[in-house]
């Protein structure tokens, strides 16, 4: 978790061995088809909400959570996707390097993920055994 942005966090910090293999499969050859950037990487959050959608709905087997996984990949693809157009524009030129650092940087990504955590987590905690244990 001590990614500096979400492209950080999804591209070289979360489940790598799944990353390489999407890159490999999909992300590549849909750029290699001319695709711009942004259509492979929205299609591949499309495809893993939609995969952790399926293994939420079959593990609870009820659709109490449904859609929450995928607003919480369509938030971060987008996050991911703005940050790569901003870079691009050269927005970070424009930020003084002493509030751009190493530090600042983990510690927001960490936030962003605070925030955004309980649209990931909450579907497995009313699919599992946890949900009995977090009532009082």
């Amino acid at each position: 978790f001590l990614s500096q942005s979400p492209r950080d966090f999804w591209s070289n910090r979360w489940n790598i061995m799944v990353h390489k293999f999407v890159h490999k499969h999909f992300f590549l050859p849909m750029r290699k088809a001319g695709l711009p950037t942004a259509l492979p990487v929205v299609f591949i959050g499309a495809f893993t909400s939609i995969l952790h959608e399926y293994i939420v709905l079959f593990s609870a087997l009820s659709f109490e959570c449904m859609g929450q996984m995928t607003i919480f990949f369509l938030i971060h693809v987008s996050a991911t996707i703005c940050q790569v157009y901003l870079y691009k524009m050269g927005f970070w030129r424009l930020v003084h390097p002493k509030m751009c650092n190493k530090f600042l940087n983990i510690v927001l990504h960490c936030l962003w993920f605070i925030v955004t955590a309980p649209l990931f987590l909450t579907p497995f905690f009313a699919a599992s055994e946890i949900r009995n244990w977090m009532v009082v």
